[in-house]
């Protein structure tokens, strides 16, 4: 599974930190490291035990998409700041191939989508 911890106000108003807690395999939106409570950890439960690590930087590029060739800063900090502040490349591929593409066609129809 996997924690993120947010910071969310109570019923007076005051901020308080949380955690939540996913086992559907699905990741929380990564963001910049910013104050510790932007990294993700990884909740691992088997037989019994409890074991937690962060989300490692090669963890967070390859869900935004990056190839494990792509060279991230050697620094952790570095890394998942460059990872959290992109943008996922597979997502932006898509939307320019299924929404953008086709606005461009309807206001100028010879620009073809590998012009994009």
């Amino acid at each position: 599974g996997a924690v993120y911890k947010r910071i969310r106000k109570d019923a007076s108003g005051h901020k308080q930190q949380r955690a939540e807690v996913r086992f559907d395999d699905v990741a929380g939106c990564l963001r910049t490291p910013g104050g510790g409570s932007s990294r993700q950890t990884i909740l691992m439960v088997e037989k019994g035990k409890v074991r937690s690590r962060l989300l490692s930087a090669r963890e967070a590029a390859r869900l935004m998409g990056l190839s494990d060739q792509y060279k991230l800063p050697p620094r952790y900090n570095d890394a998942y700041h460059l990872v959290g502040d992109g943008v996922c490349a597979p997502v932006v591929t898509h939307i320019a191939q299924q929404i953008l593409a086709l606005i461009l066609k309807v206001r100028e129809p010879r620009l073809a989508l590998a012009q994009l």
